[in-house]
């Protein structure tokens, strides 16, 4: 069945345009909402005679409504309200860090990271069944909201908290030809331990030494400031100062970061070459002594005024990158 519509183009020529349409099948009742979409091939009028071909056509195809997606065939899970239960007694020791062989994962953007970084999800809790796939292997539970208000680190929590692996890494970084190792001493403050690591995986760093007494950079504020990145950041935690000189390779300089006197600019120093591993103290203390008296270089961050110290987190992202620009290890 076809029919024709004349017009004229944009250069004033008369045009005949023939559309084609393909008879719905008999079985299918005809609707309104039944779309035709197609490509308009336009062509000149011609003389209709039996032995010329219509030049234009429009091949039309039925386009029947989308059907809505199924429902979830799978029921939510009972839920828990009490606090003996032992599934919330698990998540519960993880919260409390009695049991260190997981870690807690609040929200679909960090659960993602964790998957993406190749660890297992133990189990997830929900108020109610999420808008995002399962992770395979991983066991649903249904807390009650007082249940999930107590195992969350924010004020308002985001509906989902997972039980992931806590990740392992080997210490073989540490000898690589061109480590690049950051050493963290007494820093305290989650926030700026995660916002370190994600700063260290952006310029290149091999892995993280941290000295006992710095925040557990898988804690939930340490992982929502790296943005994940301390699922993949290969650290040592836990180090005693007495114990980093041997962890250091034989011939690996150690740069020390500092606020006072006698240091040099890190846009200055020279030798500022991998491998080699930098240190950073707390705002409040700096480093320790002992791993200053260990450095063969004092650096800091020069200012055009005379203020405060910079945030740890601020001072080390311009030292790294400097360092990492100099390496040639960023991209173009």
């Amino acid at each position: 069945m076809g029919f024709g519509r004349t017009g004229t183009g944009p250069n004033g020529a008369r045009y005949r345009c023939w559309f084609l349409a393909e008879a719905l099948p008999t079985s299918v009742p005809r609707k309104p909402e039944h779309d035709f979409r197609g490509l308009i091939l336009m062509a000149p009028k011609a003389p209709r005679k039996r032995d010329v071909s219509i030049a234009a056509r429009f091949a039309l195809q039925p386009v029947f409504p989308e059907k809505p997606p199924p429902p979830m065939s799978t029921p939510p899970p009972k839920r828990i309200s009490a606090r003996d239960n032992p599934e919330f007694k698990r998540f519960l020791a993880v919260r409390a860090r009695k049991n260190r062989d997981f870690v807690l994962v609040e929200g679909p953007k960090l659960l993602e990271e964790a998957v993406r970084s190749g660890l297992a999800v133990k189990a997830l809790a929900i108020e109610a069944l999420p808008p995002f796939p399962l992770p395979p292997g991983a066991a649903l539970v249904h807390f009650a909201p007082p249940l999930m208000k107590s195992l969350s680190d924010v004020e308002t929590h985001q509906g989902s908290i997972a039980l992931v692996e806590r990740p392992r890494f080997a210490d073989d970084w540490i000898a690589a030809p061109r480590a690049f190792i950051l050493v963290l001493d007494g820093l305290q403050d989650p926030g700026n331990v995660g916002t370190l690591f994600r700063t260290a995986e952006a310029a290149g760093v091999s892995g993280v030494l941290l000295t006992r007494g710095c925040a557990d950079p898988l804690s939930p504020k340490a992982l929502r400031a790296s943005a994940g990145s301390a699922f993949r950041m290969p650290h040592i935690v836990d180090l005693g100062v007495e114990d980093l000189p041997r962890r250091l390779p034989r011939g690996v300089p150690l740069a020390a970061a500092v606020a006072g006197p006698g240091a040099l600019s890190v846009f200055d120093a020279e030798a500022l070459t991998l491998p080699m591993a930098l240190a950073l103290g707390s705002e409040g203390s700096g480093l320790d002594p002992s791993i200053e008296a260990a450095a063969s270089r004092r650096i800091r961050v020069p200012s055009a005024r005379d203020v405060e110290s910079l945030n740890v987190a601020a001072a080390g992202a311009i030292v790294m990158f400097e360092i990492a620009r100099r390496a040639g290890i960023l991209a173009a």
